[in-house]
């Protein structure tokens, strides 16, 4: 009788979701009518109440943490991008295109109170001042840039500008007009200091040094990580740090292009380390988007 019961408990629970053949249902029902024992357990399992979900379980917090992040950085993601479209645009816009000189478009006046000012017409859009101290130690000489861009074309907004050179009655030697191209400066007022007419003021080349830095750091960074690799340690940090010279170098193109050259580039400079930032966001999220897909491979 023992074995009996142990031989229609192990199918009570396909009896009680009504999964059994018909035969074996008879078998079952004959057996329950005289045994108290099975008779229990099919009520235990009949009147059993569903087991809740655990909503509040650690495993489902994690799921919940792992999405919210996931969609965190997605977002961010976005907006990093958003800004390294934005800032490379407002460059294009602003971005200035030195003008040659011409006579309508800078001249020099000199007042009776030996002040002399600079008008600017409307084919400038802006304009740079630059003096330095010439050789006796007394006068100044001053270098004067001008340039459009494509946001002041488009806006079609260039009023005509008086500059007033020297308000605290500066002795000016020397004023000359900075040609764009690399070609000869152009003496606008005083002394020609060349002797000839031949002074040209050459492009900063102080991007093109910092490009070719950004290049050696990322070379020794590679080779930190191959090192690393073997050594199976600190790859990590090694690839963040790799993230910072590509990062400046993929900024470089997108502010100056191929050409590092730069006539401003203090303006340039400030440019570029301002959407190197966001390009850093975007790669270092990149990365961290390629080491997640590929754990789940």
């Amino acid at each position: 009788m023992k074995i009996e019961c142990e031989v229609i408990q192990d199918i009570i629970p396909l009896y009680a979701e009504d999964i059994v053949s018909d035969e074996s249902r008879k078998l079952i029902e004959s057996h329950l009518k005289d045994c108290s024992d099975c008779q229990q357990e099919l009520a235990v399992m009949q009147n059993e109440d569903e087991i809740p979900l655990d909503i509040n379980s650690n495993g489902l917090k994690l799921v919940k943490e792992k999405l919210f992040k996931d969609k965190f950085k997605a977002v961010i993601f976005s907006i990093l991008l958003t800004l390294i479209i934005s800032i490379t645009g407002i460059n294009y816009l602003t971005k200035p295109s030195y003008l040659s000189y011409s006579k309508d478009s800078v001249t020099i006046v000199e007042r009776a109170n030996s002040e002399l000012t600079v008008n600017f017409n409307q084919q400038v859009a802006n304009y740079q001042v630059e003096k330095e101290l010439a050789e006796d130690g007394l006068s100044f000489i001053y270098y004067i840039s001008t340039w459009d861009s494509v946001w002041n074309q488009l806006a079609n907004n260039k009023p005509v500008e008086t500059l007033l050179l020297n308000p605290d009655n500066e002795n000016i030697i020397s004023i000359y007009y900075v040609s764009a191209n690399q070609t000869e400066n152009q003496l606008l007022y005083g002394k020609d200091l060349a002797g000839n007419g031949g002074m040209i003021t050459l492009p900063r080349l102080l991007l093109g040094g910092y490009v070719r830095l950004a290049l050696l750091l990322t070379a020794l960074f590679l080779v930190l990580l191959f090192i690393a690799n073997k050594l199976k340690k600190g790859q990590r940090l090694i690839r963040y740090l790799l993230l910072t010279p590509i990062s400046y170098i993929i900024a470089t193109f997108c502010i100056k292009g191929w050409n590092t050259f730069s006539y401003a580039a203090t303006r340039d400079f400030l440019t570029i380390l301002l959407i190197a930032i966001p390009i850093y966001g975007v790669l270092f999220l990149s990365l961290d988007f390629y080491q997640q897909w590929k754990k789940r491979r």
